[in-house]
């Protein structure tokens, strides 16, 4: 199996590696820890091509490799990039184990094999046969496919019902949207849900608008705040959208209220906006001057900066005692075009990255998506955390900031899922 992934690499890459590439591709972990010892101490400077070869090479051994529980976690965790590790999910995909099975579904859920590819398996034991089957039958629209499509939507498995209302969603039909409406209402897991409200919000038209009109009324917070970007997605806002988001403008508030002020707003500057973007715009500063802390960050995070009231409310809340807050405000600020309120922007994030919770960590964030240095000391912090998550964010992080030595750092992780989370973050990198 090996030989095959590996063959395919180096048709991607090229022949020549460096030594701890090559030991990458070998899939001997302990070797590959020994020569990433080794490189990090060379001096010379590592640039993005071999991290992403190195990356590459890793996430096929950690495919050839992924074996029970912990080998779907591992595989779960490469899912981001699975068409970039094609090569090696299809190899993986013909053993005879549960593994193959998550192999075959992250093909079918990068859309990387045939429609019905797996149909022999829709009743197989396995939830990740049974998974890959289901992504498989969005194009189908024969009545024996949609049966199997609702069906697959009271499966047990949640993966396999998210799988089925993708598959819902891309097919489209009536009896699809009916099925997607039930899963939007009444499904136990929250994933499941998100994607029927996006599949209806998609699929648009007068009906599914409705529909979700109906969902809305006995929904909850995040439920709503799914409505909300769903009335807003191009099928929808043509249909009755726009008039639902209008209809709520002035009676939603929180994060609901800040998220139907962003749909509406647009991106027009003052002197050409509509009505309802100045009614949305008058929103959005409220939010930003008064409320709780998680709806102002939304606030600022979406209000256009080209308007100036909303520019000084943005500039207001640097001073907020409320860090959290204040964290984001900057943050705008040190994404802009350079002018010195950039620069004081992110000098006044540098110091906040010193602090530990939230507001440090997103400081951090917003210097390392700035491509700014500041983030750097914080992110050696964060890289030595015991939370994986902690250490899976500061590879991306790193990744995001261009320090390539950084992120081949932690391909070495202990933690299967964490070295996943790294090679997708080099695999995806720009």
């Amino acid at each position: 199996m090996r030989l095959c992934w590996i063959a395919a690499a180096l048709a991607l890459t090229g022949c020549a590696a460096s030594p701890v590439v090559e030991a990458a591709r070998a899939g001997d972990l302990e070797a590959f820890r020994a020569r990433l010892v080794e490189r990090l101490a060379d001096p010379e400077p590592v640039l993005r091509g071999e991290a992403r070869d190195t990356a590459l090479g890793l996430g096929g051994r950690e495919v050839e490799h992924a074996r029970g529980e912990v080998g779907r976690q591992t595989l779960f965790a490469l899912r981001p990039c699975a068409g970039a590790l094609d090569a090696a999910l299809r190899e993986r995909s013909t053993a005879d184990d549960e593994a193959a099975a998550w192999a075959a579904f992250l093909r079918a859920d990068a859309g990387s094999v045939a429609a019905n590819e797996h149909v022999d398996r829709l009743e197989s034991s396995f939830d990740g046969w049974r998974a890959a089957a289901a992504r498989g039958l969005g194009g189908e629209r024969s009545e024996e496919a949609r049966a199997w499509r609702v069906r697959l939507l009271h499966d047990p498995s949640g993966i396999v019902r998210q799988a089925a209302v993708l598959s819902a969603a891309a097919a489209a039909t009536e009896s699809d949207v009916d099925a997607l409406f039930d899963a939007a209402r009444l499904d136990p897991n929250e994933e499941v849900r998100t994607l029927a409200l996006a599949g209806i919000g998609g699929v648009g038209g007068e009906v599914a608008v409705l529909r979700l009109k109906d969902v809305w009324e006995v929904a909850e917070e995040p439920d709503r705040v799914r409505i909300v970007a769903a009335w807003a997605t191009p099928a929808s806002r043509a249909a009755g959208g726009q008039v639902e988001l209008a209809r709520h403008l002035t009676r939603a508030s929180g994060r609901i209220g800040v998220e139907v002020a962003r749909a509406l707003g647009g991106d027009a500057a003052p002197a050409d906006a509509p009505d309802v973007a100045h009614i949305a715009a008058a929103a959005l500063e409220r939010s930003i001057e008064d409320g709780a802390s998680a709806a102002r960050v939304r606030a600022i995070e979406a209000a256009p900066l080209a308007w100036p009231a909303l520019r000084a409310a943005v500039e207001a809340a640097r001073s907020s005692p409320d860090d959290v807050v204040a964290v984001a405000a900057h943050a705008r600020l040190a994404a802009g075009p350079a002018s010195e309120a950039q620069t004081e922007a992110r000098k006044r994030l540098a110091e906040y990255t010193k602090l530990d919770g939230p507001a440090g960590r997103a400081a951090v964030r917003a210097l390392a998506h700035a491509g700014d240095a500041g983030a750097l000391a914080a992110l050696e912090r964060q890289a030595k955390s015991p939370s994986g998550e902690d250490r899976s964010e500061a590879g991306a992080l790193y990744v995001a900031l261009g320090d390539y030595r950084g992120a081949l750092g932690l391909l070495g992780d202990a933690d299967a899922r964490v070295r996943g989370a790294v090679v997708c973050a080099l695999l995806q990198a720009p």
